[in-house]
C-alpha cells in the first residue's frame, strides 16, 4: 500500500474536518509546552462541553479525531463547535483572536468522510514565563489602559533593521497585562510598541542599562 493510500485509509477511519497547525512564534517550530484542547457544541445560546480524542504531532499538527462523525445515514447536518487551545508558557492566538476558534462542522459517516481540511495556523506567542535560552536578553514590562488597568492580549513589538531588512520581535500580554520580550537584535535606544484593538502606546528604553527594569506602556 502506498503512502497516499495509507493517508486515505487513515482519513476514512479517523477523519478530522479541522486541521490546526500550532506554531511557536519565537522559534518558528512546534510549541514545546503541553497542549490542552477543550471542545464545546452550541445548543441554542449555550455552549455545552464534550470530550473527543485529539492527535498532536511533533510538527505541531493537531487533529480532532472523528469530530462530527455520526452513524450511517445521518450525515449532512451542520453543527457549531468551539475549540479552545492552551499551550504552557504561551499566549495562544487563533485567526479569530484569543485562544478559541468557532467552526461549523458538517456531520459525516464512514461511507462519506469529510474532505481533507484546510490548514489553520494557530500562533503561540511567548508568555511572561516562556523559557528563553540562557543568556538571551529579555525585557519585562506591563501594558495598561488610560485608567491604569492591565490589558490582556495586547501585542508588544520591537522592530529592528538587520542587514537592511526589518526584523520584528513580538509577544502578547497575559493576565495582569504582563509581558517579557526578547531583544535578540537590539542595542542602545530601543522602542517598544503596544497595540490592542486599535489602542496604541510606546516607550523607549536604553540597552543594556534598562534590560532588567520593567517598563509600563500605556495605550489609548
Amino acid at each position: 500500500m502506498t503512502a497516499g493510500q495509507l493517508a486515505s485509509v487513515e482519513h476514512r477511519v479517523a477523519a478530522s474536518p479541522v486541521w490546526l497547525s500550532l506554531v511557536d512564534t519565537f522559534t518558528g517550530a512546534a510549541p514545546g509546552g503541553a497542549v490542552d484542547v477543550s471542545l464545546a457544541r452550541q445548543h441554542g445560546t449555550d455552549w455545552l462541553p464534550f470530550e473527543l480524542p485529539h492527535q498532536y504531532k511533533s510538527n505541531g499538527d493537531l487533529a480532532l479525531l472523528g469530530l462530527g462523525r455520526v452513524a450511517l445515514g445521518r450525515a449532512g447536518v451542520d453543527i457549531d463547535v468551539r475549540i479552545t487551545i492552551r499551550v504552557d508558557r504561551t499566549v495562544v492566538e487563533t485567526s479569530t483572536g484569543g485562544d478559541t476558534l468557532d467552526v461549523t462542522v458538517t456531520t459525516w459517516d464512514a461511507d462519506h468522510p469529510p474532505a481533507l481540511p484546510i490548514r489553520e495556523v494557530v500562533r503561540c506567542f511567548p508568555a511572561p514565563d516562556y523559557r528563553y535560552r540562557p543568556g538571551l536578553p529579555v525585557h519585562p514590562g506591563r501594558v495598561v489602559d488610560a485608567a491604569g488597568d492591565p490589558v490582556v492580549g495586547a501585542s508588544v513589538t520591537v522592530t529592528e533593521t538587520v542587514l537592511g531588512n526589518p526584523v520584528v520581535e513580538e509577544v502578547r500580554t497575559s493576565s495582569g497585562g504582563l509581558f517579557r520580550i526578547p531583544l535578540r537584535w537590539s542595542s542602545g535606544s530601543t522602542t517598544l510598541d503596544a497595540d490592542r484593538a486599535g489602542a496604541t502606546g510606546s516607550t523607549t528604553i536604553t540597552l543594556p542599562a534598562d534590560l532588567g527594569s520593567a517598563s509600563v506602556i500605556q495605550i489609548s
